[in-house]
């Protein structure tokens, strides 16, 4: 025969898994809710390729090659910002002189 304590403890156990079991059921899906982007296909050659407005903004800063060397560090070192400091540096350093190269054009106008 079940004790009042027994019993509680069986039904709060029985209550947590029913909460786990509906919050697994209403977990959103991967991708559930997101637009579905769709691959051009092959037979749509008449369509131009647009840029990507990331890669555009990345050509007009003058420092792609730092940028990059960045992206390339931080996906070595598992995301660790820490272990790439001399990349940032240099896209620091690169970036501030691109600024002043433009503040001088501008000043010369």
């Amino acid at each position: 025969m079940q004790t009042n304590k027994t019993r509680k403890r069986n039904n709060t156990h029985t209550t947590k898994s029913r909460r786990r079991a509906r919050a697994a059921m209403s977990a959103p899906r991967p991708g559930h809710g997101r637009p579905v982007r769709k691959e051009p296909r092959d037979d749509d050659d008449e369509e131009e390729e647009e840029e990507d407005p990331y890669d555009v903004l990345v050509e007009k800063s003058g420092c792609k090659q730092e940028h990059f060397a960045l992206l390339d560090c931080m996906e070595e070192s598992n995301r660790d910002w820490r272990k790439c400091q001399g990349k940032v540096r240099e896209l620091k350093e690169c970036m501030a002189k691109q600024q002043a190269a433009k503040q001088l054009q501008q000043t010369n106008k």
